[in-house]
């Protein structure tokens, strides 16, 4: 007993020392495990180094533009402005006016007639083309200067005419055989000889020939032919052996250069002397004769003569084509004594022409007034618009006629113009 207990106390050293060994070690596997496996994370995989140095650009020898954006393309168009007056109707006391202008204002000249047009020189300067009725001749010095009934009109109206912007003159009246032959040259002679300026005159010629030529106004590329027709020469015939031609209003005559005129110009506009003196309605004659225009595609037809406003409209053929028809303006400038005869208007539209073709648009009546006093003169224009039943009660018709009012013309110029054919001052114009 006592030996064997001496033999295991002799090994426990050696046991001891063993276990401690196997226990440092277990310990310093797991430390090293765990710093592995938690401290360090695990390594990323990366992607291999490149060279990331850029290379040079393969740069062409001619440049390459930018590619530039696709701007679709506008309308080929041209528009202009158009307007056209009614009766320049020169009486004696508008002469006389004229006078007393010219001595006032100290002109070298005899007589003076701006200032009587002077409210419309912005609207008819304003316009690519300008119209006006030359009712009575300018027949030259050889006739004294005279007013009804056969007229005689100073050159100082043309040259007013012309400083005002006017650019195709209608010479076609009942009123242009007034001094004859040799009065209707001269006319004639004087508004032709103003084609420097780009104005010509319509209706007047000096034989047939003349005649044949048909006269186209061009404006910007577009071209409108005018011809211009009157009922009558009061009675007064050309001298035997005359070759002047007077273009009397003749339904199939007007129809085969209306034809011609088609041929050469975009537009034909038609200058028509017709119909009642002092009626706002319109004549047989007028309808029918408009009828033949309308069917051979006139484009335009515009009235004077009556010395009143009459219907406006427009008409169709039986080819779908718009012909517009203003049968009457009426009077721009008299001294006639009733006051229907002192309002009219002046026609303004827009003449368009692209790549379907050439029309008209915007068709307006404007109307006007004209004002003389007491006395018969002090002349002045007015639009309506600008007029007002003050300056009426001082007009010289009242004289003659007190059946009229500022009201009453307006009520008159909606009575005969259709309303799509107004502005809206007429439009919505209550009477007070």
């Amino acid at each position: 007993m006592i030996t064997q207990r001496k033999r295991r106390k002799h090994l426990r050293p050696w046991v001891t020392v063993t276990l401690l060994i196997v226990i440092m070690c277990i310990i310093f596997s797991a430390l090293f495990i765990f710093t592995r496996c938690g401290s360090e994370p695990a390594e990323e995989k990366k992607p291999p180094v490149t060279d990331i140095t850029p290379e040079a650009p393969d740069i062409p020898d001619t440049p390459i533009e930018p590619e530039v954006p696709e701007i679709p393309e506008e309308p080929n168009e041209t528009r202009l402005t158009f307007v056209a007056f009614g009766d320049n109707l020169i009486h004696s006391s508008i002469i006389e006016d004229g006078e007393r202008l010219a001595k006032e204002a100290g002109k070298s000249e005899k007589y003076y007639f701006d200032p009587m047009y002077e409210n419309f020189k912005d609207i008819v300067s304003s316009a690519d083309i300008a119209f006006i009725n030359q009712e009575t001749p300018i027949a030259g010095p050889d006739y004294p200067h005279a007013g009804y009934p056969q007229f005689n009109t100073p050159e100082e109206m043309g040259d007013t005419l012309i400083r005002l912007g006017f650019d195709v003159i209608n010479t076609a009246t009942n009123h242009m055989l007034d001094c004859y032959d040799k009065g209707l040259l001269y006319h004639r002679d004087y508004w032709e000889s103003k084609a420097d300026l780009n104005v010509f005159q319509v209706g007047s010629y000096k034989d047939k020939e003349d005649y044949e030529k048909i006269k186209v106004y061009e404006k910007d590329g577009v071209k409108i032919a005018f011809l211009g027709y009157t009922y009558s020469t009061n009675g007064i015939s050309t001298r035997a052996g005359s070759d002047i031609y007077i273009p009397y209003i003749n339904n199939e005559e007007m129809v085969r250069k209306v034809k011609e005129a088609k041929e050469i110009a975009d537009l034909v506009f038609v200058s028509m002397h017709w119909g009642w003196e002092d009626s706002f309605d319109t004549s047989y004659e007028q309808r029918d004769a408009a009828q033949a225009l309308v069917d051979a595609g006139v484009d335009v037809i515009i009235g004077t003569h009556p010395h009143v406003i009459q219907e406006m409209k427009w008409k169709e053929n039986a080819e779908g084509h718009k012909t517009l028809i203003v049968y009457s303006l009426g009077n721009f400038i008299s001294t006639m004594y009733y006051p229907w005869n002192m309002f009219g208007g002046y026609l303004s539209l827009d003449i368009v022409k692209d790549d379907m073709g050439a029309r008209v648009e915007n068709p307006l009546f404007n109307p006007t007034m004209c004002h003389y006093s007491m006395q018969r003169r002090e002349l002045k224009m007015y639009t309506l618009e600008e007029y007002s039943q003050a300056l009426y009660d001082t007009h010289g018709t009242t004289l003659k006629s007190s059946a009229y009012s500022y009201d009453k013309m307006i009520a008159k110029v909606k009575e005969y113009i259709p309303e799509e054919f107004l502005t809206d001052y007429f439009k919505n114009y209550k009477a007070e």
